[in-house]
């Protein structure tokens, strides 16, 4: 194997699945995908501050893979409930609280 940095050996690159998205796109896959709205200032924020989904850089843009999005509209998202009081009862078990 080359140890010149500018030369990789193609097996040692890891695979994303899906295309690499930027910023604008990436919200705009979220709200039709997914019914988020974020816009792409708020992802920026995310990518400050934290909480967002997960993105690589290539330079100075940012890269969202599909995969990362459809994962942290998931977690986002949480599992389907039946009613409000489900939702409500999740949320005090969560917080520790007795029902």
């Amino acid at each position: 194997m080359n140890s010149d940095p500018i030369h990789l050996d193609a097996s040692s690159v890891e695979r994303r699945p899906g295309p690499l998205l930027r910023r604008a796109d990436a919200s705009r896959y979220l709200g039709q995908t997914w019914g988020i709205a974020r816009s792409p200032a708020t992802l920026a924020k995310y990518a400050v501050i934290g909480g967002g989904p997960m993105f690589y850089k290539a330079g100075r843009w940012p890269l969202y893979s599909t995969a990362d999005l459809d994962a942290w509209a998931q977690a986002l998202i949480g599992e389907p409930v039946h009613s409000t009081a489900q939702v409500a009862a999740r949320y005090q078990l969560s917080a520790g609280r007795p029902l």
